[in-house]
């Protein structure tokens, strides 16, 4: 089902932004490696540094998720048009295509943030350890280089990247990247059925799931909000979280 290629793809996307903390990871250790340790320049040098990896990573990841979104898009309007008994098109209507780059937007620029949020967890996290080992050292008379030794042996030197919710939940950064990737290919998958269904004159839809026995398995909706059946929105929170294995399709 594409429940499961949604998932394939935010995993994937969850592994590339590992590999991007990894090298802000072996940065930081570089950093408690240099003989500079401490020096005012270095935080500067780190966090340039940091933003240098991100800008690459960026580039690349622009065209993941242009392409994943652009696949999702088109494989719900085609599956609604089959349904429709509609003759596919080879390109997607401006409507949905218009829509589907808000998607895109709207990921790259949530992505963005968290990556502003982990460069600054970098940046603090280097900080706090220059801090430590200086008062550290002044304290007990050591040279800089022994404290810092000392600070390595006795302290966990690994940063914790992550997102931190309303709730204030910690997300390690791996799964929320893997979740925001996966909520929103669904959304979009399903607005793209609503929007093909409604284009062909349709006013209905329904929950189809992978688990036929599931609660929410065949419930219908309306496109439309003058009526007694509920909407999208009105079950959007408990059908389509982000590991929901549920999609919208026609009604039969």
């Amino acid at each position: 089902m594409i429940t499961q290629l949604m998932t394939t793809m935010a995993e994937a996307a969850a592994t590339r932004y590992g590999l991007l903390i990894d090298g802000w990871k072996a940065l930081y250790g570089r950093a408690l490696d240099d003989p500079r340790f401490g020096a005012p320049v270095q935080i500067r040098e780190v966090t340039e540094e940091a933003y240098a990896m991100a800008r690459r990573f960026l580039a690349s990841e622009g065209t993941e998720i242009s392409d994943a979104m652009t696949d999702i898009a088109s494989e719900a309007h085609t599956a609604t048009l089959r349904e429709l008994s509609v003759e596919d098109s080879s390109e997607l209507p401006d409507a949905i295509s218009e829509h589907t780059d808000e998607f895109i937007a709207h990921l790259t620029r949530v992505l963005s943030i968290q990556i502003e949020n982990d460069i600054a967890t970098l940046k603090k996290t280097l900080q706090q350890t220059i801090l430590g080992v200086t008062l550290a050292a002044a304290a007990q008379r050591l040279p800089l280089r022994t404290a810092l030794i000392q600070h390595r042996v006795a302290a966990n030197t690994d940063i914790q990247f992550g997102f931190t919710d309303r709730r204030s939940a910690k997300w390690p950064a791996g799964r929320y990247v893997k979740t925001i990737w996966r909520h929103n290919l669904l959304s979009l998958y399903n607005d793209v059925v609503l929007m093909t269904l409604a284009d062909a004159g349709v006013d209905t839809a329904r929950v189809r799931h992978t688990d036929p026995t599931s609660d929410i398995h065949g419930l219908e909706i309306s496109i439309v909000d003058n009526t007694d059946l509920p909407t999208l929105a009105d079950i959007r929170d408990q059908a389509f979280h982000p590991n929901a294995n549920a999609i919208l399709a026609r009604s039969v």
